[in-house]
Formats: C-alpha cells, structure tokens, sequence
C-alpha cells in the first residue's frame, strides 16, 4: 500500500479513507434539500476510488489531483488556477493538506474557489498509528507526507472552521465534535 486505496489495501484503512466522503456526502449532497443544484471538487482524488460514492450524492463532479489521468483535471492544490472565483459549490479535501508544506495556502485556494463550503481532513499526527492492528503510514513511515498537522495547527488553518475528528469504534468509523489527540483524522468545516 503507497497511498489511500490500493489493491492490497487492508479494510480497515478503506474504511477510513472511505468513511468521510460517505459522511460528507450524506451531510451536503443528495439528502441536503438543494442536492440537485449541488456541484462537488475532490481535491486530490487519487485513483478517484471515491468517485461513484460522490456521484450518488452530487449532481456535478469534478475530480483534480496533481496526476491527470481520464476524467481528472491536473491541478496544484496551492493555486487551482484551472478553476474560477466560486465555481464548486462543494470542496472536500481529504488527506491532501499534510503532502505541501503551504497550507495556508491550500486553505485560501480553496475558499476562492467553493462558493458554499469546504470541508478539509487529514490525518491526525498525534492520533494512533494503528487500526485493529493495522498501521496506519504516517510520520517517518510515509516518505509523501511532508508536514503532518497535530491538533492545534490543524485548528489554526481557519478560525471559523466547525472542527470534527473520525475515530474507529467497536470496528465502525464514527465521527464525533471537536479535536481530540486519540482521533485518527482531524476534519474542519468551512461554509462560505
């Protein structure tokens, strides 16, 4: 495993590379009540393996990483110059921001281009390095990372964040309020 979900993925860890699109989703996409008009920017999608979750629950998906390949546009995470002022009206952001050193920089490219809101994860640096056994790559054990956020910097990202973190629970992934050391993501939301 390099990265997110490959063929040789444990469960656990899809599911928690998993667990947030299908949360997010669920909280502004198909059952908000405007879903229809709902259009979304994965930031950093990867092999897009999230991509059929979001088509569910978007009406207009757009899919950027720094690799384009079909259907994915070519983008720097820092800038997102292929995007105009307000052109998503969602932005997910999920385990990006600890592969750049500028993340106030991600944070502001990102409110240029959402027009309703952006919700941002990443793995907490002061989390378990663990799932039911399973390592989680973090810190030295994952070479793309290059500047991990504990909790009080991943709070400083924006100050008007709604901030949540995803823990695993009873062999569920369970979202839950605040920030805490023992979550295994940090999450912040920021509406427009």
């Amino acid at each position: 495993m390099i990265e997110r979900i490959d063929n040789d993925t444990p469960p656990e860890i899809q599911r928690l590379c998993l667990f947030p699109y299908i949360y997010f989703s669920r909280q502004f996409g198909s059952t908000a009540t405007d879903h229809f008009q709902n259009s979304i920017l994965d930031v950093a999608c990867g092999n897009a393996f999230q991509k059929d979750i979001l088509k569910q629950n978007f009406h207009t998906v757009k899919l950027g990483d720094a690799v384009a390949e079909k259907g994915i546009i070519q983008t720097d995470v820092t800038n997102l110059k292929e995007f105009k002022d307000n052109e998503v009206d969602w932005i997910f952001c999920f385990e990006t921001i600890e592969h750049v050193l500028d993340h106030k920089a991600v944070v502001n490219s990102l409110k240029r281009v959402a027009k309703r809101g952006i919700v941002i994860g990443s793995v907490n640096k002061e989390g378990p390095d663990y799932i039911n056994g399973i390592e989680i790559f973090k810190g030295d054990k994952n070479p793309y990372h290059l500047k991990e956020l504990d909790t009080k910097t991943f709070q400083e990202l924006d100050t008007d964040m709604t901030l949540l973190h995803s823990k695993f629970e009873n062999g569920y992934m369970v979202m839950r309020t605040g920030l805490s050391k023992e979550g295994l993501c940090n999450y912040g939301i920021i509406i427009m």
